[in-house]
């Protein structure tokens, strides 16, 4: 992928996934564009999302957003904007935010939701209900100390422009 739109991306490309390597974590249409979200790296404190062409593999457009020093964990339509769940760039064990973005360039909204450390995945129905899904534990040959789990939370309506 060409990300030469992004030097901290480039930089990143060899590092390790924990210590702000490049990391893709979410991705979501937006406006009939794709974008993606990275945990890695986090610039200055900003997390990035980067606009994707339509055709080939090429970062056009990037953005840093302000996830109060976390990375971009999962991206989700919902509600004509996009939700966002930051947490570290590293896997400690610290609670989740849900943000929400009205377009990509808008300032995010923390969302007054609980999400427990590990929160990977979220889809939410017409209804505002959310399905969130969290990581276990378990590495590849190890015993998983921690299943992974799933619930459903209602998500409150986001603030009108």
């Amino acid at each position: 992928m060409d990300l030469s739109i992004c030097a901290a991306c480039e930089a990143a490309r060899g590092r390790a996934r924990n210590d702000g390597g490049l990391n893709i974590e979410g991705t979501v249409l937006l406006d009939g564009r794709p974008w993606v979200g990275l945990r890695g790296p986090v610039v200055d404190g900003k997390a990035l999302l980067l606009r994707l062409a339509t055709t080939g593999a090429k970062a056009e457009q990037m953005l840093a957003i302000d996830l109060g020093g976390f990375a971009i964990r999962e991206l989700s339509p919902w509600r004509g904007g996009v939700l966002v769940i930051a947490g570290p760039v590293s896997d400690d064990p610290v609670p989740h935010r849900l943000y929400w973005l009205r377009t990509p360039e808008a300032t995010p909204v923390l969302l007054p939701v609980d999400l427990p450390p590990s929160t990977e995945g979220i889809s939410v129905d017409d209804d505002g209900m959310a399905l969130i899904v969290t990581d276990g534990s378990g590495k590849a040959g190890s015993t998983c100390e921690v299943p992974s789990t799933w619930k459903r939370i209602h998500l409150p309506e986001p603030p009108t422009p």
